[in-house]
């Protein structure tokens, strides 16, 4: 019977991903390897499922003969050695949208935090003070919001401050 597959996870992957991978291959999980401590268990991968923190290098790659795939759980690649993964045909996916849920409502919560003014309002509460009308903030219905940037995260968020009422201008270089 052939040996199972062998993958390395890093960076704080959550704990579902590694229970989806672990009855298909053998999964290892560590966080914040320094790049010596990367290269020491490189030998036996076929793959890798990374983030942001672990630098996949050339010299990453070549330390790993048996690496066919690497997964970013994450939208950008810039940590990882496209050019030297394609050489060495290995694969390198990525999960591109995965965050614009989440980045599109921190957008969302901050512009809604900050017309209610309300990290003034905490800081004052904190300190011992009241609520004063100087902390009331602004209604967003009939006001102006300008994005820059309209893939997935600033279509995301137009929609929803359209539905506030909000008059909504783009500007993106690329479209």
């Amino acid at each position: 019977m052939p040996s199972r597959h062998h993958v390395l996870i890093t960076d704080g992957i959550h704990q579902a991903a590694v229970d989806i991978l672990q009855p298909h291959c053998e999964v290892t999980v560590k966080n914040k390897l320094s790049a010596d401590e990367l290269t020491g268990l490189l030998g036996s991968l076929s793959g890798m499922m990374v983030r942001s923190a672990t630098r996949v290098t050339d010299e990453t790659i070549a330390h790993a003969p048996g690496l066919k795939i690497i997964g970013r759980a994450g939208v950008g690649t810039d940590n990882i050695d496209l050019k030297a993964a394609t050489r060495h045909g290995i694969i390198v996916v990525n999960s591109p949208g995965g965050n614009t849920e989440a980045a599109a409502e921190h957008t969302m919560g901050m512009i809604f935090a900050l017309a209610r003014r309300i990290p003034v309002a905490d800081k004052a509460v904190k300190a011992g003070g009241w609520r004063d009308k100087s902390m009331t903030g602004v209604e967003l219905r009939g006001k102006t919001l300008g994005i820059v940037g309209f893939g997935k995260i600033g279509r995301r968020v137009a929609r929803v401050f359209q539905r506030v009422g909000m008059t909504v201008l783009v500007h993106d270089p690329f479209l």
